[in-house]
């Protein structure tokens, strides 16, 4: 099969909390009103065995300091994979399969702290700097840093076709840039989550 975009490097990411933002909108709506439900909806995404794929996820909720039994928290971390993270790691494999470099990210930075972490489009935010004060709300410690980093990247990426770091190779673990947090992560998190429902 020919592959014609594979001489065009490709940077391909997704923030780390893209569904956050959605999970305060609504509310009581968004979360699941059983573990029932969630299993489900598991289901209808195409996770192979959805008892094993919503236990990694209770784990990896708690490991990020959640209750396991958080079900608008597992919720918001399926989502944010099953629409944003995971279709981009399938982009940049794609990508890898075919010759060609893709560059992964994945932008992690919270600008309204922890309960609406990295939600989506929150990197705007420090692209364009001038948005927390237009809405009323102080810039964090590290907004300075990360926006520098992310400016410079896609500017290096815009003018050279690379952001300065090594194309996404899946056997190679933490080379995934991190904007937020450390500098480099391994996206997806090589956990159970993974292993009950491996990339396609």
């Amino acid at each position: 099969m020919a592959a014609p975009a594979r001489h065009i490097p490709l940077p391909v990411g997704a923030n780390h909390d893209e569904v956050a933002m959605f999970r305060v909108l609504r509310g009581d709506a968004f979360t699941p009103p059983d573990a029932a439900a969630l299993l489900d909806e598991l289901a209808r995404a195409g996770a192979p065995d959805p008892g094993q794929v919503l236990a990694g996820y209770r784990e990896r909720v708690q490991a990020q300091g959640g209750s396991p039994d958080d079900l608008a928290a597992i919720r918001s971390a399926f989502l944010t994979d099953a629409i944003y993270r995971r279709p981009a790691i399938e982009m940049a494999l794609a990508q890898a399969a075919a010759g060609g470099r893709s560059f992964a990210f994945l932008f992690s930075a919270t600008p309204f702290g922890p309960a609406l972490g990295a939600f989506h489009a929150a990197d705007q935010m420090y692209i364009f700097d001038n948005y927390l004060e237009a809405v009323g709300a102080a810039a964090p410690g590290d907004f300075l840093p990360v926006r520098d980093a992310l400016i410079g990247s896609w500017a290096a990426f815009a003018r050279d076709g690379d952001p300065g770091w090594s194309p996404y190779d899946p056997e190679q673990p933490g080379n995934a840039r991190q904007f937020g947090g450390a500098p480099f992560t391994t996206e997806p998190p090589r956990d159970r989550v993974l292993s009950a429902w491996p990339l396609s």
